[in-house]
């Protein structure tokens, strides 16, 4: 009975935990863009217009990854995921993701570097999926990094799949949680969740992605030398 009443009471504070941290992550991004709009429309100056516009504009793009990941995760089923694949262009995508970061990049004092084979075969894989899932990896470099730190961004052919790494100079993650990290909201029950904020989710999706489209995601990572994920996708042929 005590057991039950245990896990009980866990489920109502996970249950808690979710419904705090998810109206956290998607109520910051909308103070930011709402008041960067109010005074982007008492602002004269067209430079300092055009940076609050943009200030706004990256608060709402953060928002967007929150609520793709929210949408994704109520769709994952408990077994494995297989998705239809289609050709992708993975130069393209990463190029178009990378992009969108710029600006989060520079508020963070970090810069990335794109070591990118020359001529990539396309991947089975699709165009959305492929996209939220370079977006949460990077997010993941991004926010355990350190002030000045660095992202290095590697795609390359390997062994008939193509492989993608993305590595930080962050925190690191101890050996003993290294697999529990793309458990489905594993950080809510961790301090991180409130240092460096995030609903937990963005790993699991990521894995779910790579394994529907019959690919792998691994992880190697030292605590306070950084951590690198990489990701392999079949050669569409």
């Amino acid at each position: 009975m005590k057991t039950a009443w245990q896990e009980l009471k866990s489920l109502d504070e996970l249950k808690s935990n979710i419904i705090t941290n998810v109206g956290h992550e998607l109520r910051t991004p909308l103070t930011i863009a709402n008041s960067a709009l109010e005074l982007a429309s008492d602002e004269e100056d067209p430079k300092e217009k055009n940076m609050l516009l943009k200030m706004a504009e990256n608060a709402l793009s953060r928002q967007n990854i929150v609520v793709e990941n929210l949408i994704e995760a109520a769709s994952m089923k408990p077994h494995k995921m297989k998705l239809p694949p289609a050709p992708v262009n993975m130069d393209q995508i990463i190029t178009l993701v990378c992009d969108e970061f710029i600006r989060t990049l520079k508020k963070h004092d970090l810069t990335i570097e794109l070591r990118v084979e020359k001529e990539l075969p396309l991947v089975k894989a699709e165009n959305t999926k492929l996209k939220l899932l370079l977006r949460n990896l990077l997010e993941n470099a991004i926010k355990f990094n350190k002030k000045g730190g660095k992202i290095i961004l590697k795609a390359r052919k390997k062994d008939g799949v193509v492989e993608v790494c993305v590595r930080d100079t962050g925190i690191g993650i101890p050996k003993d949680e290294q697999e529990k990290i793309f458990d489905r909201l594993y950080q809510m029950d961790s301090s991180t969740s409130r240092v460096y904020g995030g609903i937990g989710m963005g790993l699991a999706i990521a894995k779910t992605i790579v394994e529907g489209f019959n690919g792998k995601l691994t992880v190697s990572s030292e605590p306070g030398e950084g951590s690198r994920f990489c990701f392999t996708l079949p050669i569409y042929e």
